[in-house]
């Protein structure tokens, strides 16, 4: 009896054991195996001496300032070529890349910067006080970093400086519009008057007005069969796109006063009048006149 009851007892205990190891199975199937989070300590800044000069920089070979992200690739090369061409910087330490976020493409510009922070915070800083860049993020970069970075970039100079067989007058209207809208918000944003806050402050366009403008030129430029790149070449010279009044010391002699006339000065019954520019494309205001 006291046998039976032990066997039974083996049996029940056998098959409990059996239904935890499958449950413990399915368990580890569903969950397992489960990535492994590994947080990195932050990379410090680290203060050394050099023949008594203090020294901040990170512990990696190079220090980059990102200064610009964009989504659009001809946008971000604007931006690109913009601040690589100024004087004040050193074009070869500009760069521009390339990742993925989301499935979608992330350009960034960069530019390189002395490791000691000592020296390039205030350097950055100068440049943000004078408009060349709206901002900075420091970065520290290994060698592969920094080298792949270098790549992307000669990478983009080598396709934007290729010659191209098509023109402006083979995009559609709706093409042209999109982009020239955004060529016209480039132009205003880095305008020396609104990056530096020269008063008056130019008001840069937005998406609206720039699309309306681009469309108006467009639509110009096409009925009356006359080149597109004369418009860009006249509005980027003279205001940038921008309306906003110009050439306010030109005055002309008339031999008299019309109507809203400002006269600055009378001499042997003719008068000096002002004869400043208006609007996007500079016109003064006799040229108006002759016009209407």
């Amino acid at each position: 009896m006291l046998a039976r009851r032990a066997k039974r007892r083996a049996i029940l205990l056998a098959l409990c054991l059996m239904f935890a190891a499958g449950v413990a199975a399915v368990i580890g199937y569903r969950t397992w195996p489960r990535p492994l989070v590994f947080h990195r300590a932050p990379c410090l800044p680290q203060i050394t001496f050099n023949h008594q000069r203090m020294l901040v920089a990170y512990p990696a070979p190079e220090l980059a300032a990102q200064v610009g992200e964009f989504r659009n690739e001809s946008l971000a090369y604007l931006y690109f070529d913009h601040l690589r061409t100024r004087p004040e910087l050193d074009s070869y330490k500009v760069l521009l890349s390339v990742t993925a976020r989301a499935g979608r493409p992330v350009y960034r510009l960069w530019l390189m910067v002395n490791r000691n922070l000592l020296q390039a915070v205030p350097y950055l800083a100068g440049l943000e006080s004078r408009g060349r860049i709206a901002g900075y993020q420091l970065q520290p970069l290994s060698d592969a970093q920094y080298a792949a970075r270098r790549r992307q970039t000669h990478l983009f100079l080598s396709v934007y400086t290729c010659p191209v067989n098509w023109k402006l007058k083979d995009l559609s209207d709706a093409q042209l519009v999109r982009s020239l809208a955004r060529y016209l918000m480039f132009k205003s944003e880095t305008d020396a008057r609104v990056r530096r806050r020269i008063p008056p402050v130019p008001a840069e366009l937005n998406l609206k007005q720039a699309t309306r403008l681009a469309s108006d030129i467009v639509r110009v430029a096409r009925f009356y069969h006359l080149p597109l790149a004369a418009f860009l070449g006249i509005g980027a010279m003279e205001n940038n796109y921008m309306s906003v009044r110009g050439d306010l010391d030109h005055a002309v002699w008339k031999r008299r006063a019309q109507k809203g006339d400002l006269i600055l000065r009378r001499r042997h019954g003719r008068v000096l009048v002002s004869d400043y520019a208006l609007g996007i494309w500079q016109i003064t205001r006799e040229t108006l006149r002759y016009a209407h």
